[in-house]
């Protein structure tokens, strides 16, 4: 499971939500969801906005697990910074 699937069905069952809860909201099958948070299925970036509202979170912090979980560049104070994913969970 990859730590953005497995953050977004941790914070779901905190929420005290169903999966097919949340795929209703979100307009996806149950399917997608549960492939999503095991990491088969990627989230489309357009959806964390929505994600976030629906389960109170910081969309920063989506976008970030996001970027990680991509291995893509982060921002950090304006500047690219270019780092592998290993490098920033040996930071952690």
């Amino acid at each position: 499971m990859n730590s953005l699937g497995q953050y977004i069905r941790d914070r779901r069952k905190a929420a005290g939500m169903q999966l097919k809860e949340l795929a209703k909201l979100m307009g996806i099958s149950n399917t997608f969801l549960s492939d999503m948070e095991r990491g088969k299925n990627d989230i489309s970036l357009s959806r964390l906005p929505q994600l976030a509202e629906i389960l109170n979170l910081d969309i920063c912090e989506l976008q970030a697990r996001e970027a990680i979980s991509r291995g893509r560049v982060l921002l950090s104070s304006g500047r690219s910074v270019w780092r592998r994913v290993e490098e920033l969970q040996d930071a952690a």
